[in-house]
């Protein structure tokens, strides 16, 4: 299980909105490889992604992860109903192969799209099981 940095972690209490939509605890992965990233503040105005070993890759060296089934089951998702799939109220629909927010219909392409959202409507993070 990958678990955040202590010491890199905002001091208030929202995560910060960086770049690209990307928030602090985001996962990304490194390009051309399935390892894992997790974006940190490094300084106030910088940001950079961590492994699970907890060492630093360059910015530009990651990579949006699409939002799949596999993703969905990783983050507590079950799937509920046919293309149907839900953690604690939250519910994700599929409709040939991309998936939707139940609230609003936004489309969701990537994991950290429904890190942010899930975070916006409910103050909790997903985090990989």
């Amino acid at each position: 299980m990958i678990k955040h940095s202590e010491n890199t972690e905002p001091s208030n209490s929202t995560k910060p909105v960086l770049c690209n939509g990307l928030r602090v605890g985001n996962y990304l992965k490194y390009k051309n490889t399935n390892d894992l990233a997790i974006v940190e503040l490094i300084h106030k105005k910088h940001f950079d992604c961590r492994d699970e070993f907890g060492m630093f890759t360059p910015n530009g060296n990651y990579v949006p992860i699409r939002l799949d089934e596999e993703w969905l089951a990783k983050l507590g998702y079950d799937l509920i109903s046919e293309n149907h799939y839900g953690v604690l109220g939250h519910l994700i629909w599929k409709i040939e192969d991309r998936f939707y927010c139940d609230k609003n219909g936004m489309q969701l392409k990537y994991v950290h799209q429904l890190q942010n959202l899930y975070f916006a409507l409910t103050g909790s993070e997903l985090t990989v099981a």
